[in-house]
């Protein structure tokens, strides 16, 4: 009894201590920590214009409805466009996945000689992800009556379990049947492990065919171009101009092109790594981080995708999606992808040493309880929404009607913002318990178990091989 004790206590402080820990590609740690709390914002604030300011969702409001104050937010655009724009974060989680993953699998490639264990490496992930989605299920369906409904968590648990929820049951965009319906970019991320290690392993085997012809690192980008290159082309099939993305919004090949080129980053960290190289020069990479940041704060002003700035009724969006249609297309079609490329390559930039401001702020400490609590905050944040309900039904919704107040945006601003920061404050303590008594503990254990598990299977196919021998 005393060693099992003991044994949590060590557990418990280990994860405690990682809270702060100093890990390895320190830009990485805060680069998370903004994606997460950028996604958050944006879930927080576009639910307030729903549930709180009676906004119409999803549909025109014509001029002689009743307007209110969510509905004309909506089409003001501004002052809250950086907040609309917040779903960009899911591509910065994305970006810094590919890179994680990336450059462990390239590493473990060079390390075997082309090989990778692939049972490790997905027991792995499964301890990575699983235990905290499934805790965080748990708590959702105790304390959120929505996620008990008959065609919620109760009929669908299995689907997510099994990261299928972005495919089944088939939504428009994020609206039908779900349990925790945040949780589609989940199994977008596991469903992009699984394919990661075969095609680490295709550019590592074309490069070694080629016979130097086609040196390693060159086959990587090759095959991580061509990925890129081919998400581009789907997206652009499935445009949609109703919603102003591409559909289906959920959907993994559509979604993965950020992924690739985070791991094309990873692969252009490690061989600097091993031959820091000149090129690109200052020139070149001074042009290269002025296009990535100019493509950031387009996608800031007026999303990756332009689904919330297609909404709106200025003047700027009537042009764009009327005579500057075609641009308007490749804004739908190549936004995530090239928003992706720009992240990776101001990751890949900070991490070299080629952007020394940008390294210190994303290096900052006060990103890392952030970025260690992304995943658990990610998961409960619409149980850290449940505490806005009393505070607005009695110190905000009383002197606010959203008919009477509908011009008066800056109102309808402070509203959701302070909804954000309420999500963001409550969701923190839920989400510091889950690490550290089931997500920090559990990924631990996953490692020991996977390098158990793999041997296991390593050993069983041996004396499987060996028992076929003898039968023949």
């Amino acid at each position: 009894m005393n060693s099992v004790w003991s044994a949590a206590c060590r557990s418990l402080e280990a994860a405690c201590r990682s809270l702060d820990a100093d890990a390895g590609h320190a830009p990485a740690v805060g680069m998370r920590a903004i994606a997460m709390l950028w996604v958050i914002w944006f879930h927080g604030t576009t639910t307030t214009l729903i549930t709180d300011l009676g906004e119409h969702f999803f549909r025109p409001v014509s001029a002689t409805e009743v307007h209110h104050l969510g509905d004309n937010i909506k089409l003001a655009w501004f002052p809250s466009i950086v907040a609309f724009a917040g779903d960009t974060g899911v591509d910065l989680f994305l970006v810094l996945s590919g890179f994680l993953l990336g450059g462990m699998l390239s590493k473990e490639l060079l390390r075997s000689g082309g090989s990778i264990d692939m049972v490790q490496f997905y027991v792995r992930r499964w301890f990575r992800i699983l235990p905290a989605y499934a805790s965080a299920m748990v708590i959702s369906m105790l304390a959120n009556p929505n996620e008990r409904y008959a065609d919620s968590c109760p009929s669908l648990w299995w689907s997510n379990l099994m990261f299928l929820n972005n495919i089944y049951p088939p939504q428009f965009m994020v609206f039908g049947p779900s349990c925790m319906v945040h949780t589609w970019s989940v199994a977008v991320e596991f469903q992009m492990y699984i394919f990661t290690p075969p095609l680490m392993i295709l550019a590592y085997a074309l490069a070694a065919r080629s016979h130097g012809r086609l040196p390693l690192t060159p086959s990587y980008f090759l095959v991580m171009a061509v990925g890129w290159v081919a998400c581009v082309a789907l997206r652009a099939v499935h445009v949609d101009w109703l919603s102003g993305v591409s559909q289906p919004y959920t959907s993994a090949p559509d979604r993965v092109a950020p992924y690739l080129a985070g791991v094309a980053a990873a692969i252009a960290v490690a061989q600097h790594a091993r031959a820091p190289y000149r090129f690109p020069g200052p020139r070149a990479r001074a042009a290269a981080a002025f296009c990535s940041w100019t493509v950031l704060l387009i996608a800031a002003l007026f999303g990756a995708e332009p689904s919330y700035f297609k909404q709106s009724n200025c003047s700027l969006s009537q042009h764009y999606f009327g005579e500057w249609r075609s641009v308007a297309f490749w804004h739908i079609a190549a936004g995530r992808p090239i928003v992706g490329l720009s992240a990776a390559y101001l990751l890949a930039t900070s991490i070299t040493g080629h952007a020394p401001r940008l390294e210190s702020f994303l290096s900052a400490r006060i990103w890392r309880p952030f970025a260690a609590l992304s995943y658990s905050m990610y998961l409960l944040q619409y149980i850290g929404a449940f505490p806005w309900a009393p505070i607005f039904a009695f110190v905000v919704d009383p002197p606010l009607d959203t008919v009477a107040h509908a011009d008066d945006l800056w109102i309808g601003f402070l509203v959701m913002h302070a909804k954000a920061l309420v999500i963001i404050l409550c969701t923190l303590p839920m989400a510091l318990l889950n690490y550290v008594l089931i997500e920090h503990p559990l990924h631990m254990y996953g490692r020991h178990a996977a390098r158990k598990f793999s041997s296991g299977v390593s050993s069983l196919a041996r004396r499987l091989c060996h028992h076929g021998k003898v039968l023949v």
